[in-house]
């Protein structure tokens, strides 16, 4: 008897919820998608900064060793950044990249008091500042028109020491 109650009980309790869980999924789905999202922008952010990291450590490397780059040591750069570019097709916008000027320093009190000049000769300078930036625009911004986020700066620079200007 106890029993036939309990589940008359039971039974009046889950025909009045009907429709609770459509419910719940309709006001979950949004935030979670939302923050799926924002874990997979995080990601992209971080893998472009990594392969921003890696394109300029090793194209300043190649740059630095290269012996025919005495000359012009911002070609040898930029060439060996072309060569090296497999990564960019992920990046998004690979127009949205800035290869800047290379600086170079004849002394490490220069590179410390910010005194390194393009202008500087390439021949007699020890180190060289190659730096690159890339205009970050997150998927998310546009998708939700943040402006305020719209157009972030990654920038990257490395210090080499040019071995062939060494003596």
């Amino acid at each position: 008897m106890y029993s036939n109650k309990l589940v008359l009980i039971i039974r009046e309790r889950v025909k009045s919820d009907s429709g609770a869980i459509s419910l719940e999924f309709a006001l979950l789905i949004g935030p979670f998608l939302l923050l799926v999202f924002l874990f997979l922008e995080i990601c992209r952010v971080i893998f472009i900064s990594a392969a921003l990291d890696l394109a300029v450590a090793e194209s300043g490397r190649e740059a630095s060793f290269d012996s025919r780059a005495s000359i012009n040591y911002r070609t040898s750069f930029i060439h060996s950044l072309e060569n090296n570019s497999q990564l960019w097709p992920w990046l998004g916008n690979s127009d949205a990249i800035t290869i800047e000027d290379v600086l170079y320093c004849r002394t490490v009190e220069e590179l410390v008091a910010n005194n390194c000049l393009a202008s500087t000769p390439a021949s007699g300078a020890k180190l060289a500042v190659y730096s690159i930036k890339y205009q970050y625009s997150p998927v998310l911004a546009q998708l939700f028109f943040l402006s305020s986020f719209k157009d972030s700066l990654l920038s990257r620079k490395v210090v080499y020491v040019q071995h062939y200007e060494l003596a």
